[in-house]
């Protein structure tokens, strides 16, 4: 078994649960910790644990070496529900705390997930990025967050730091028959023929499924690399577009069980 220990925020969720099987698959050792129960396997230690609980002293005792931070309110709708200062406190606040007492530990890799559609198309020029945001829609409560936790951790981060840090930036996340990702909701309502509504339907996204990220995240968690990268599908899609495909083969494709299962739907990276 590899001595390193890793730390796995968000662990209850989606990417977290599906990272810290692979990282258990592959010998190493991981505490999961979250905010609310997990309902992984219990061979996986996962604790329900706020990230403010999280100090120097804890990463110590648990002998952590890499954190893999996914913790955060994870979407708009989670944060339509929470108040903006709790959800200012969880994405912005404990990010940056949380990178600084890992860096005060001398941890080898510190890696943020955070959310490439946030920041349109041009997001490399500022002012194409701002304007992108507002046709899109894009400048609310969620988006900020994730905006501000990267860039502070860009403006923290030296490029001579011993301690590494990873930005990863996904696109809309799909493939898990339980999630709720909003694409496998609506895989979901068209296998039921029920109804749902989603908003900026009309919206240009790109599109990642889970195994792909996860195994974005485990190589960038074996190798010494620092970096900002964009993880996403080819193509750009809107949600209107999913809804048709969806409408369209799950009608010719009764025994799927799953998205992957549709061969012309999104596309794999």
């Amino acid at each position: 078994m590899d001595d390193r220990t890793v730390l796995i925020t968000g662990a209850a969720g989606m990417v977290g649960s599906h990272v810290q099987r692979s990282l258990h698959l592959l010998d190493f050792r991981t505490v999961g910790v979250d905010q609310k129960q997990s309902n992984n396997d219990s061979k996986y230690q996962v604790l329900q644990l706020p990230i403010s609980k999280i100090d120097k002293e804890w990463l110590i005792k648990n002998k952590i070496s890499c954190i893999i931070h996914l913790g955060a309110f994870s979407s708009s709708k989670q944060c339509s529900e929470a108040s903006a200062a709790t959800v200012i406190e969880t994405n912005v606040v404990q990010t940056v705390r949380l990178y600084e007492i890992a860096k005060e530990c001398k941890l080898e890799k510190y890696i943020f997930a955070s959310s490439e559609w946030v920041y349109g198309q041009n997001w490399k020029s500022v002012s194409a990025l701002a304007a992108d945001l507002i046709s899109t829609g894009g400048l609310d409560l969620y988006s900020r967050s994730k905006l501000y936790a990267e860039q502070a951790l860009s403006i923290l981060h030296k490029e001579d730091d011993a301690m590494r840090l990873c930005i990863l930036r996904f696109g809309i996340i799909y493939g898990s028959l339980h999630s709720s990702s909003v694409v496998d909701l609506m895989y979901r309502a068209s296998r039921n023929n029920t109804d749902f509504s989603v908003s900026h339907p009309l919206n240009a996204r790109r599109f990642i499924h889970i195994s792909d990220v996860v195994n974005a995240l485990i190589n960038v968690f074996s190798s010494t690399i620092s970096g900002t990268f964009d993880l996403q599908g080819p193509s750009l899609y809107t949600l209107a577009d999913v809804a048709d495909i969806f409408s369209a083969t799950v009608e010719i494709k009764e025994e799927c069980t799953s998205v992957r299962d549709i061969s012309c739907t999104l596309p794999a990276t």
